[in-house]
């Protein structure tokens, strides 16, 4: 609840400065361009700070597009469209956390429904504006499938 978390994580995050080709290949600086020994933390450490950040504030997240910010578990298969992402879960139970340029009309595990839930102590899923149009989703699964979002 203290707004000042945000900011320090904010400008902690952008202390992670890694460099990225057109083809997303990470390299630490300029400098090190064709360094062949592995020395950089960017492929590891980098991105993982990144999900989990992007996760607890997808505001942070690109506008406008849909994303999976998160996922507790293995995800396959993953698709996005227009109005619609799906994707399949290869474990049992798991979390996972998106930003939508849309709001759903359905959310389905295997083709049944799921409910929104305030909590989300049991399946469902939890849904919050962040303006514009898009979207927050956090979905709480009990089985593995296929998340059809609709």
């Amino acid at each position: 609840g203290d707004t000042s978390y945000k900011e320090k994580a904010y400008r902690a995050l952008n202390w992670v400065t890694y460099c990225s080709d057109s083809d997303g290949m990470a390299f630490e600086s300029p400098l090190s361009r064709g360094v062949t020994s592995w020395w950089s933390d960017c492929y590891g450490e980098g991105p993982r700070m990144f999900y989990h950040a992007l996760a607890a504030v997808p505001e942070w997240a690109p506008p406008e597009e849909n994303h999976i910010l998160y996922a507790e578990d293995i995800l396959k298969n993953v698709s996005y469209a227009d109005k619609k992402v799906e994707y399949r879960t290869s474990g049992a139970s798991g979390t996972e956390f998106l930003r939508l340029s849309f709001k759903p009309s359905g959310i389905k595990i295997n083709g049944v429904p799921i409910s929104s839930e305030d909590q989300l102590v049991n399946q469902g899923y939890a849904l919050k504006p962040l303006g514009n149009g898009d979207y927050y989703l956090v979905i709480r699964r009990s089985v593995a499938g296929l998340v059809t979002i609709e």
